[in-house]
């Protein structure tokens, strides 16, 4: 039970919040429902989307084991955005009321989650220069890089490709082709969900 916490919240808090389960194709939240909690993934994938005037899916955010969503409805009364399970898993739920309690009487709890956002913001940082590259194979080198195993350069693809070639604004044709040829150039190795950088890149 502790390893699904974060080391600093309190006995307190953990006692409020709840974990189960999530199913793919679960949608835990609407935009314009009232917050009631904020969450963090401890196995599976979450897809943070609004929809277009036209019907289409826009992905604000996807988040992975570890990862928190919903955080930045704290200080707001209704959810901005859709939340939609794309890979089933486990969730902490955590209390709105109860964290907004925390923040404002605990000066060491919330000096650690400022922590937790500027490392959230950290990772933002990344995403955008990632997408700000043209080239696909760039931005697959890109995230090998900055998201894979310091040793290795491994990473283990929580959802889908096509979930995957949406986080890099890539269409999953391109995606499918780019990974083609950067085996096929002995640049990366890709066994199932795992994707290994190589020597040759």
């Amino acid at each position: 039970m502790e390893d699904f916490f974060p080391s600093f919240f309190p006995s307190e808090l953990r006692q409020t919040c709840r974990i189960g389960p999530i199913r793919k194709g679960e949608q835990l939240f609407h935009l314009g429902d009232n917050v009631q909690a904020i969450y963090r993934v401890v196995a599976g994938e979450i897809r943070l989307v609004r929809y277009g005037a036209d019907g289409g899916e826009i992905l604000l955010h996807r988040a992975g084991a570890g990862e928190y969503f919903a955080e930045a409805s704290l200080g707001a009364e209704y959810y901005h955005c859709t939340a939609i399970c794309t890979a089933e898993g486990t969730l902490l739920t955590i209390p709105v009321k109860v964290f907004r309690t925390f923040l404002e009487g605990d000066s060491s709890f919330a000096f650690a989650w400022a922590m937790e956002l500027a490392g959230n913001l950290r990772a933002l940082r990344k995403r955008f220069e990632r997408l700000s590259l043209k080239g696909a194979s760039d931005r697959v080198l890109h995230y090998l890089l900055t998201e894979g195993a310091e040793e290795t350069g491994e990473v283990h693809l929580p959802g889908s490709l096509k979930a995957w070639a949406a986080e890099m604004n890539l269409a999953h044709e391109t995606l499918y082709r780019t990974l083609n040829d950067m085996e096929a150039r002995g640049l990366i190795e890709r066994q199932g969900q795992i994707l290994r950088l190589l020597g040759n890149a």
